[in-house]
């Protein structure tokens, strides 16, 4: 029967003090803001805050204890002194997993993780008893939140895992300690952070060496960095996706619609067909890879098709939207890396000859952010029609092009009514920071 750990054991994991009395862990909160009676309260530390500044606070909300790097005199309520309080986090997620019986699955990659990890959720909620991770719940301190939510209902977890630096996803894998790991693809998305291509597969390729080693490794047979990862998986069992003829799950074909498309993949024990709403041939080879997983997994081809079938837009996402100017919306507004904007491009490229994306600047790119800026605009050329582009950094990727560049969003905006017609489709996307969903909004009302 599962139980929730004590104090004494959580310090013990952490190699920390425990001052006070002993007691179970109940809910787990790091903003004093939402502490609630009966919690324990992390003191998390950045660069710009230090929860131990609200310590008093969680105690007057009536937190059951606290989590803190010094001692805390008079205290009312227990407390655990550790070295790091937010590795303090993952120790205790650490004492989760360990009494978990259940299916750990992990994924990680530097573009479509989310959608994949959304895939992989329709998939095993054919069956009950899935903890997911919700949101962006996917660094050091989201994944071990998502073990907080574990109850004895759970029989399998499904982890989304995110790095901004080497040694990030080796940590979680440490303390989640995965049988199933599926590595997406390595890219030059938020690069800035790891110091280039070579750094980010060597990152991401943490989560091999931390799979279980009766464990299972999912490998896309298409990245460059296959082979290399290949060589760290060791003797853990692999399984490939992608297009090349030999993966274990090939996309055979893809036939894109007006509102979605359709594909067929190869399975190691047969073959499936589905027809969803959602755009574009990167997300066809997303689902082979979520095909490969849950297959991996033990789910049957059956429940693969049934769950892939069932997947929606998420908004900002390639999401299909009613225009005010009569033609196609598509909005992909929600963040930007090189890759995904290729993929855009590609999805932009089979709704209509009459194309227009409008593009914001791609952020986190490091010193390589000018050339990949401009090798967007290279890649464009002959694939879609008009390329509108705002801010400085991706003033370039239009210039390369051949195609408008905007200083301020006004502009930007004034200039559409004369571009657009019924036949125009229209793709919007950029990096978080750039606010692209202001131009969607803009779209969606009729001039």
């Amino acid at each position: 029967m599962w139980s929730s750990p004590t104090l004494s054991q959580w310090a013990s994991a952490c190699q920390g003090q425990l001052i006070g009395e002993d007691r179970v862990i109940g809910e787990v909160s790091t903003d004093s803001r939402t502490v609630a009676p009966g919690d324990v309260y992390v003191a998390l530390v950045g660069d710009l805050f230090d929860g131990h500044s609200y310590v008093t606070t969680a105690i007057f909300k009536q937190a059951a204890a606290i989590v803190v790097h010094n001692p805390v005199a008079d205290c009312p309520v227990s407390q655990i002194v550790v070295d790091d309080t937010r590795q303090a986090l993952g120790y205790l997620a650490g004492l989760l997993r360990n009494a978990f019986e259940g299916q750990v699955v992990a994924i990680t990659g530097s573009a479509g993780k989310t959608s994949t990890r959304s895939m992989l959720q329709h998939i095993f909620n054919q069956q009950p008893g899935l903890l997911a991770t919700q949101g962006n719940f996917n660094n050091d301190i989201g994944v071990p939140k998502t073990w907080f939510r574990l109850s004895d209902q759970h029989q399998r977890v499904l982890l989304e895992m995110g790095a901004s630096a080497v040694g990030e996803i080796e940590w979680m894998t440490r303390f989640s300690r995965p049988h199933i790991s599926l590595l997406l693809n390595a890219s030059e998305a938020h690069s800035g952070g790891f110091g280039g291509l070579e750094q980010v597969r060597q990152a991401k390729g943490e989560i091999l060496e931390g799979t279980e080693r009766d464990g299972g490794c999912v490998l896309n047979h298409d990245d460059p960095g296959y082979q290399g990862w290949l060589k760290r998986v060791v003797d853990r069992r692999v399984i490939s996706f992608g297009q090349h003829s030999r993966a274990d799950v090939c996309l055979l074909s893809f036939q894109a619609s007006g509102t979605g498309s359709e594909f067929t993949l190869s399975l190691p024990d047969g073959d499936i067909s589905v027809s969803w709403s959602m755009l574009g041939k990167h997300m066809a080879l997303n689902a082979a890879a979520a095909a490969a997983t849950a297959w991996l997994a033990g789910v049957s081809p059956l429940d693969i098709a049934e769950g892939l079938s069932q997947m929606q837009p998420e908004p900002g996402r390639l999401e299909p939207l009613v225009s005010g100017h009569g033609g196609i919306l598509i909005n992909d507004a929600y963040n930007a890396s090189p890759a995904s904007v290729k993929a855009a491009i590609d999805v932009l490229a089979e709704q209509s000859s009459d194309t227009l994306l409008i593009l914001g600047d791609m952020a986190e790119l490091g010193d390589d952010s000018h050339a990949l800026h401009q090798e967007l605009g290279v890649y464009a050329r002959g694939r879609i029609q008009s390329l509108w582009t705002l801010g400085t950094e991706s003033s370039v990727t239009a210039d390369a092009f051949g195609g408008q560049s905007f200083e301020t969003l006004k502009q930007l905006l004034d200039a559409l009514p004369s571009r657009l017609t019924e036949t125009t489709a229209v793709l919007v996307k950029g990096s978080r920071s750039a606010g692209m969903e202001r131009v969607v909004e803009t779209l969606k009302r009729k001039p």
